[in-house]
């Protein structure tokens, strides 16, 4: 979704998501004009999007008719730093924003898990991420901070720190589901496709956002698997 806006300079995050949906193989289109009768299964809400209000008003029928909306992270604030304009959409309570040099998305359930590092949480280079506490959605991902006193010299995740363990600082929602009517939200509480250097050197953000499409849309279509 791009409503018209993709000449703006911060729709990076647009482009983004076209070169993944295109080397994960997904079937998509850029929407310039939303028509909540005429959206496709899944409508991905990217970073930086001027949500209108009349945009806004097609969103909400959109998932109230069965509809299903992936809304990345900063995506929803208001005036960039207040309240979820969805926020009675996405079942979560939003409790501020924590910044930082990066912080990791730790899924929780097995299919969020497909082709990821074994016990490894997704590292995001991302500034800020919101804090979110679920109501009526589902926790499907943790939101951990990076631990900051302790360097870590593997480069398995290109990153500067260990991610934090639970008692070292309060893990949040990081990615939540919830069910509205016949429709569905899934929410992410930091940018997936936030500026990255290394991007060209692991492909965790991207298979992980191919992980949370693939829930969405009920499982991958066709798996092959061998060369």
């Amino acid at each position: 979704l791009e409503a018209g806006q993709i000449c703006r300079p911060h729709h990076r995050a647009t482009w983004i998501w076209a070169e993944w949906l295109h080397d994960m193989h997904f079937q998509f289109a850029i929407i310039r004009e939303f028509d909540a009768r005429k959206a496709p299964p899944v409508v991905i809400v990217p970073h930086g999007i001027h949500l209108t209000p009349k945009l806004l008003k097609a969103l909400r029928d959109y998932v109230h008719t069965g509809g299903k909306l992936l809304i990345e992270g900063l995506a929803q604030q208001h005036n960039d730093d207040g309240p979820l304009m969805l926020g009675e959409l996405t079942g979560c309570r939003w409790d501020g924003t924590l910044k930082g040099h990066g912080f990791y998305l730790l899924p929780e359930m097995a299919s969020l898990k497909t082709d990821l590092l074994e016990g490894e949480p997704v590292y995001f280079e991302c500034g800020k991420a919101h804090v979110l506490h679920c109501a009526r959605a589902h926790c499907l991902a943790h939101l951990v901070p990076q631990f900051k006193n302790k360097q870590r010299s593997s480069d398995i995740q290109i990153v500067p720190n260990y991610p934090a363990r639970k008692d070292q600082v309060q893990w949040t929602t990081g990615v939540a589901l919830n069910r509205v009517e016949k429709g569905q939200v899934m929410t992410c509480a930091l940018q997936l496709t936030c500026p990255d250097e290394h991007r060209t050197r692991h492909p965790w953000p991207r298979q992980l956002a191919a992980n949370l499409l693939n829930h969405l849309l009920g499982g991958q279509t066709v798996r092959i698997r061998g060369h």
